[in-house]
């Protein structure tokens, strides 16, 4: 039946026009869903036809708009929760807080909320001390004066200026100078060497937290250090900077800085006296300096470092090398050359072949599994091939 309803679509009158095809197919796919509505009342299982009191289906709802997906953690992040909050009513314009319908006077039903991230600029601030000074009247020499807040004792500088000094200088890699032009917008003048000598003074001020921190990594079973260049100021030199070392060791989850004017072993083995763990580092060969007593004898062995068996085997195989060497072999730049006198000889026999002009040379290299002769003898037997 519904072979038939879609071959009699096309005959119908109503496809006669293109402006009403639409319609022609909208009429034939309703004629294919009432063919199929029928057939599937008639169950060929049943063999009778529905009962009367069986209330008809209702048809289902049209399908709405589909869901619309989410980006995984789309949206805005909230603002921090430590950060302090400020609310901040802002009321409605007065020309809108009449109805402008009856003229009463609207009444404040909520509030619609959100938030703003402000930033409020550093301002400096002078804090006038007044210290209380004590006094008896009947004992005047029995004077009291309350002790100062000032960090130093020579300067003004307050605890929250010191730290912003050092903090721009070594976290935020500002320097001295551009601090000064900084404070300068604010009307305040200071200078480098003024800037130079509190920073100075914050740091021995540190000095104790410093070298707790120092002793923490240290008694770490394991430590990992590495060096890198730094460019200092140096205005003793014409060129204004010098090259400096940094130190970074690793440990406890903590890290110690060390700086070095050079790159001599001297420096971090110092640090490194009273450590007793494992050490990780790169190829610095000073680390075989640290590894030695006071009486320059070895620590840890050197087949008992790690990574040391690598090494051990090809400083044998060179070894053997060397000691195979009766040709008079010599090494350059990492080749293997017979002596002239072996060549001249190997040149003078006629009757040996290329072969076995290779397997008398002892100054053979391998390279990939391969055996190759040195240069030299390798011309000798070419010649020595073009000769037989």
């Amino acid at each position: 039946m519904v072979a038939r309803a879609r071959r009699s679509a096309p005959s119908s009158s109503c496809c006669s026009s293109p402006s009403s095809e639409p319609r022609c197919r909208r009429g034939a796919l309703a004629a294919a869903a009432g063919v199929l509505e029928a057939a599937a009342g008639a169950s060929p299982a049943s063999g009778s036809e529905a009962p009367p009191d069986q209330p008809e289906p209702t048809p289902a709802p049209p399908p709405g708009d589909p869901p619309k997906r989410t980006r995984a953690g789309g949206g805005r992040s909230p603002l921090p929760a430590h950060l302090p909050r400020e609310t901040r009513v802002v009321p409605v314009a007065e020309a809108e807080r009449a109805c402008a319908i009856c003229g009463a006077e609207k009444k404040c039903v909520g509030h619609s909320t959100g938030e703003i991230l402000e930033f409020v600029p550093a301002q400096f601030r002078v804090i006038v001390e007044q210290r209380e000074k004590l006094e008896c009247l009947r004992c005047p020499e029995q004077g009291v004066t309350a002790l100062s807040e000032k960090v130093m004792d020579r300067g003004r500088p307050g605890p929250g200026l010191l730290a912003i000094i050092l903090v721009e200088k070594l976290e935020d890699s500002m320097p001295l100078y551009r601090q000064m032009q900084k404070y300068a917008r604010f009307g305040v003048s200071l200078s480098t060497s003024t800037l130079g000598d509190w920073a100075a003074f914050g740091l021995d001020v540190l000095a104790p937290v410093a070298e707790r921190i120092t002793e923490r990594v240290l008694d770490a079973f394991y430590v990992r250090a590495d060096d890198t260049g730094l460019r200092v100021l140096a205005r003793d030199r014409a060129e204004g900077v010098k090259r400096g070392h940094m130190w970074a060791f690793v440990g406890a989850g903590l890290v110690t800085f060390l700086y070095a004017p050079d790159w001599k072993a001297k420096h971090p083995a110092a640090l490194l006296q009273e450590f007793s763990g494992h050490l990780q580092g790169d190829g610095y060969a000073g680390y075989g300096a640290m590894l030695r007593d006071d009486d320059g004898e070895v620590i840890v062995p050197e087949e008992r470092r790690p990574g040391a068996d690598a090494s051990a085997m090809a400083t044998s195989r060179s070894t053997t090398a060397r000691s195979s060497d009766s040709c008079g072999a010599s090494r350059s730049a990492g080749r293997t050359t017979c002596s002239p006198a072996r060549t001249r000889a190997l040149s003078a026999s006629p009757s040996a072949t290329r072969s076995s002009a290779r397997a008398a040379c002892t100054g053979s290299t391998r390279s990939r599994g391969r055996r190759t002769c040195s240069p030299s003898c390798s011309r000798a037997g070419r010649v020595r091939g073009s000769m037989s």
